[in-house]
This record gives C-alpha cells, structure tokens and sequence, in this order.
C-alpha cells in the first residue's frame, strides 16, 4: 500500500526532522523523534528505520568533514576504522534488509531501550573511558580490538542508528588515547 502523506503529516515530518537535526548539531538524541514521527505517519517500521538511518549517515558525513582537524589520529589508523565501518554497516544494512517486518517489529522495543541507555550512559562512559585511560597507558588497547569494536558499532549503527554516535565517539576517543600517549 502506497504511503500517502497528508499536509498535516508532512508539516510534522519537516518540523521533526529540523528539531531533529538540531538536537544531533548540539547533543544527538534526534532519532528518538525521527523514527516513532516516521513511524506514526504510516511508514512501515523498517522502511522508517532505513530513512532515519539516512539521514543519520548524511549528518556523520557532514560532522566528519567538520570535526577532522579535530581528531588526532593516525591515517593509517583512521583509514582502517572508516575500511572496517563501512563493512560492517553493510552487513548491518544486509541483516535488516533480511529481517522480517514482524521480527523487526519485535525488536524495536529492545533496539530503542539499547539506545536510551547509551544516550543516557554515554556521556558519563565517555568519562569513564577517559580515566581509564588515565591510569593505564592508552597502547594496551590493542589497535585489533578497537578495530573489533568498531566492527560491532558499524553492524549495530547499519541495522539500527540510534545511539551510533555516542559509541563511535567512545572508539574514536580510545583510538585518539592511543595516539597521544
């Protein structure tokens, strides 16, 4: 059944997706309004999931090429996690694509519980990372195993999204660690 979107839908949809846009410029969250307003105009549940994910990689790509004088990171090492980011979110994309609607329907609960908690979490993580970086030297974090996350971020943020960017800063921030120590 073809969607068909009011004007009342499609106002909501403009005006969700610009406060959306602003909560990710400033702190991230905007896909905890993006994906139940898509959801609640008659957007199949996968299909919202892949729309919200887009607009989530065109923002990733925007504050990449803002933040990369910012990060003091190896190319090598750099290049490797964008390498190893891609693949998994392709394998995430493919696992959705190939999860029936009803088992993703099942999921959402979980998936959006998931990403309340690393919203919430995140910021006193990041902290927490930073200390125990702090303590310990940031080289016995094996490249191998940052890389091994960043594979799991990458599948979680190709399948699902919310909550990608608090975890690819946990990542990039170890990585940075390693770096500069």
């Amino acid at each position: 059944m073809p969607l068909s979107l009011t004007l009342f839908h499609s106002l909501l949809l403009f005006s969700t997706a610009f406060i959306a846009g602003g909560l990710n410029a400033v702190a991230g969250g905007g896909s905890f309004i993006t994906f139940p307003t898509l959801i609640f105009t008659g957007v199949s549940p996968i299909a919202a999931n892949a729309t919200n994910n887009t607009a989530i990689w065109v923002a990733a790509l925007a504050s990449a090429g803002a933040y990369r004088q910012d990060l003091d990171i190896e190319r090598r090492d750099f290049l490797l996690l964008c390498g190893v980011s891609l693949v998994g979110g392709v394998i995430g994309s493919v696992a959705l694509l190939y999860t029936s609607p009803d088992v993703f329907k099942k999921l959402i609960p979980y998936l959006l519980l998931l990403a309340t908690l690393m919203f919430t979490f995140g910021e006193p993580f990041k902290k927490w990372l930073q200390r125990q970086s702090q303590k310990s030297s940031p080289e016995s974090v094996p490249l191998f195993n940052l890389v091994l996350a960043q594979l799991a971020i990458a599948i979680y943020g190709g399948f699902f999204g919310a909550g990608l960017g608090i975890l690819m800063l946990a990542t990039l921030l170890r990585v940075q660690l390693r770096v500069t120590n």
